[in-house]
């Protein structure tokens, strides 16, 4: 898997997990043009849902070195203790019935909030199965 060719089918993922899995009723995603990219405080996309509550999702496509990279430049930003802040990695397994297909899913740590006002990454047990819809712009309605 190449990192770079992936990666915009990482963000749309992103999307979808937003809508999908924390109920946004809205989202932003960062730009990318020829020369600069801007995030939004490091994070690919932030979703609102309709409580109020905002999630930042970092992504990255890449390979393990980059989640440590990733985790140290959101470590720098100060977090508010309500907001959500994940960093999920595009991973790829063989399918368990055909094992020529590849099945593709997240891998998500999360920078949870402690009794103290700190923050410590926690990796979820469980990784998010990815449908093939998720690699296609979310629509709402979909």
């Amino acid at each position: 898997m190449n990192a770079k060719n992936k990666r915009k089918d990482a963000e749309k993922a992103v999307v979808w997990m937003a809508y999908e899995m924390f109920n946004a009723v809205e989202y932003v995603k960062s730009i990318q043009t020829k020369w600069q990219r801007v995030d939004i405080f490091s994070a690919d996309v932030a979703s609102k849902d309709k409580d109020g509550k905002v999630t930042y999702i970092q992504v990255t496509a890449g390979q393990d070195s980059a989640i440590s990279v990733r985790k140290k430049k959101l470590e720098k930003i100060p977090w508010h203790y309500s907001e959500r802040v994940l960093l999920v990695q595009l991973k790829q397994r063989q399918e368990v019935i055909n094992a020529r297909r590849k099945e593709w899913f997240f891998k998500v740590w999360e920078f949870m909030p402690d009794v103290g006002g700190h923050r410590n990454w926690e990796l979820w047990t469980d990784p998010v199965n990815i449908p093939r819809k998720w690699f296609k712009s979310y629509h709402s309605g979909e």
